[in-house]
């Protein structure tokens, strides 16, 4: 594999309304001044697009992976292919160890917190990489008129009936979502992309969400807001969010409602930014130069914007 600096990235676009995880993995890697681009499989082939950038590194999510990739990275034995696997179930971890076998696969990851993957490994080492906030959603404009609104419910479901004791408390409320299914439902639904910019305009946040699961909404919401709460659509999981949110965010505080909020900003800027993951993603590569100058531009371009 070439040196670091000049090591040529592939990353298809597996991006959700959820999570724009392959858009901040490829822009910070832009920002290092690495050759990264953004394969989106609706414009182009996957073999014009591995043909036009020749990657040394290829991520994907384990869903989008197939026959035309696979043929393409079986002749291409130098290019390491990195893939998500959120959401991917045992007998996936089956097929991994096969395509390992004819496959340059130095290990996948996940979104789950470490010590808390689903998963079992098999041949290939799976690795920990949480969502992060993504800084350069801050760029996009909103073009939603200017408002102020002291509670807003972030949920991936109807949570009406669940927080009707938290909303009850405030005269003013949103219920927002990612999901579009709940668009005729809820006041906003839009994708995180969207959804962002506008989270500053609440006072108090409260994510809920299925079960105990950390998304690309907790870390937005914290890097928008000084007051986020945390509450599971089942009682029965609220035990554990608690201590892994504290772990997460070095803080006793587990974002319960009936306690004091405590703004966690800094903490999310210092260690949960998308530069963050792309460093760590560096590391797992053995790109050791390309993780700290990931860090050197993460520290100018926050610098930046925190002056601007």
């Amino acid at each position: 594999m070439r040196l670091a600096k000049h090591m040529r990235v592939l990353i298809q676009n597996y991006s959700t309304n959820n999570s724009t995880e392959p858009m901040y993995l490829c822009q910070c890697l832009q920002s290092s001044g690495l050759t990264a681009a953004l394969w989106n499989p609706s414009q182009s082939s996957a073999f014009d697009a591995f043909d036009t950038i020749k990657p040394d590194v290829f991520i994907t999510k384990f869903e989008h992976f197939n026959n035309d990739i696979y043929k393409w990275l079986i002749q291409s034995q130098q290019t390491q292919c990195v893939i998500n696997m959120t959401g991917a179930q045992q007998e996936h971890v089956g097929i991994l160890d096969q395509m390992s076998e004819k496959l340059n696969i130095p290990f996948v990851f996940t979104n789950e917190p470490k010590g808390r993957q689903k998963l079992k490994e098999g041949k290939v080492k799976i690795h920990s990489l949480l969502p992060a906030h993504d800084v350069f959603l801050d760029a996009i404009p909103s073009v939603a008129p200017d408002y102020e609104i002291e509670l807003g419910i972030l949920a991936g479901y109807d949570s009406r009936s669940r927080t009707k004791e938290i909303y009850d408390n405030f005269e003013s409320y949103h219920f927002l979502s990612t999901e579009s299914s709940l668009t005729d439902s809820l006041d906003v639904t839009a994708p995180i992309m969207n959804l962002a910019s506008l989270l500053s305009r609440y006072k108090n946040i409260v994510i809920s969400e299925d079960g105990p699961n950390i998304n690309q909404v907790l870390f937005e919401a914290l890097a928008k807001c000084d007051s986020v709460f945390y509450k599971c659509k089942y009682e029965s999981h609220q035990d554990k969010i608690v201590p892994l949110l504290q772990k997460i965010l070095g803080s006793k505080e587990g974002l319960e409602f009936n306690k004091k909020s405590v703004s966690f900003k800094s903490r999310v800027m210092e260690k949960h930014t998308c530069f963050n993951r792309a460093s760590s993603l560096a590391k797992l590569l053995k790109a050791e130069e390309l993780s700290r100058n990931i860090n050197n531009v993460a520290k100018e371009f926050l610098n930046d914007n925190s002056n601007s």
